[in-house]
């Protein structure tokens, strides 16, 4: 972990509030505490499947992860990132938002991709990350999650007429 920064003030919460700097972290094997993706991995694709969702006693409340990394620009209190990577054994995700650090409030969007050997499709799976650091609070996107699956479907669908056509269509016009 890197930190850059400059701060001022007659007490620790002055401080952190006026903070203004850079941070860049790089961890590798470990776990984010409070945010279980693989379960969220899980009960997006039972949406996707129209299948029932995972129980909520299956959730360990933690991802593990072989890398974690990013950066943030802290201007007057606030982290903003636009580059967290996280990549885990069955998952990939990239985040962007912030972290208020005088309040510790979290307001994050993430873009989790299993791996193919977890989910039959590299389906993209929008996650909303908000609450505190001691006790954040990820919820599956579902608004976003139909828009990606309805995209999906489009582009199968795209991908067949096109197909079609190329067999009874010889030559460019095909194409």
């Amino acid at each position: 972990v890197e930190l850059h920064a400059n701060a001022s003030g007659k007490s620790s919460e002055q401080m952190i509030a006026s903070m203004n700097g850079t941070s860049n972290f790089a961890v590798k094997n470990g776990w984010v505490e409070g945010v279980d993706l693989n379960y969220l991995i899980k009960t997006a694709s039972a949406l996707i499947n129209k299948q029932p969702a995972a129980m909520p006693t299956e959730r360990l409340d933690r991802t593990l992860f072989d890398s974690f990394t990013g950066s943030a620009n802290i201007r007057n209190g606030i982290a903003a990132t636009n580059d967290i990577s996280l990549v885990s054994p069955a998952l990939l995700a990239n985040a962007t938002g912030s972290v208020n650090l005088s309040t510790q409030a979290i307001n994050m969007e993430v873009r989790v991709t299993p791996k193919l050997e977890v989910m039959k499709s590299a389906i993209m799976i929008p996650v909303a990350i908000t609450g505190t650091v001691q006790r954040p609070d990820a919820r599956l996107e579902t608004n976003a999650l139909s828009s990606v699956i309805a995209k999906q479907k489009v582009d199968e669908v795209k991908a067949k007429v096109r197909n079609e056509i190329k067999r009874h269509v010889p030559g460019k016009t095909g194409e």
